[in-house]
């Protein structure tokens, strides 16, 4: 009776260290904050943080900050709907030593172009192969995707993003994440650019 049980209980572990990952949209939660190693022809190697820091009814505050060797580069903050699915209402921008500068209704619309945004969306993605690999210490079971130029190695339970690790346009390699702590980078007021047409 004692050997069935070892064998049944062996024949379980082995059944769920082969099952299959199946890859979903991460959820979206205030609090959240992921943290990636980028290397990018824009802005150079540096750390990229995503976080979620607030909601507003069904919108979310996205905040993307680059650090360069303890020099921020940039903040972008996006009032967004989830996975940035239709149109950004608010923006806040910060780029080095700059004011922050606040852009709303139709010049909130549009992303600026050197925006690291990557978001790993199921409908998005052509499946891949599965795959285990360590990062940051950490063993992380991913399924390799291609999206246009980039092969993402992805996994659902990575907020905000579900990315791993990136190799393309750009490189990423997650650090770090968290699902509490997100804060808005930005204590100044940011101002409204006055626009004359």
């Amino acid at each position: 009776m004692k050997r069935i049980t070892t064998f049944i209980i062996i024949v379980l572990i082995l059944m769920n260290c082969a099952k299959k990952l199946e890859y979903r949209d991460p959820e979206w939660r205030v609090g959240e904050v992921v943290k990636y190693r980028v290397k990018s022809q824009d802005w150079g190697d540096y750390i990229l943080t995503y976080s979620i820091f607030n909601k507003e009814g069904e919108l979310f505050w996205v905040e993307l900050k680059g650090v360069k060797d303890d020099s921020l580069l940039f903040i972008f903050q996006f009032l967004t709907p989830i996975y940035f699915k239709g149109k950004v209402k608010k923006q806040i921008l910060k780029v080095k030593n700059t004011p922050p500068v606040l852009l709303e209704g139709v010049l909130a619309e549009e992303i600026p172009i050197n925006t690291p945004l990557k978001i790993a969306l199921k409908e998005n993605l052509k499946e891949g192969k599965q795959k285990s690999i360590k990062i940051s210490g950490k063993k992380f079971k991913t399924i390799a995707y291609i999206y246009k130029q980039d092969t993402l190695l992805v996994n659902p339970d990575v907020p905000i993003t579900g990315i791993v690790k990136v190799r393309g346009v750009e490189d990423w390699e997650l650090i770090d994440y968290s699902e509490e702590g997100a804060k808005s980078s930005i204590e100044e007021k940011p101002i409204k650019p006055s626009i004359n047409f």
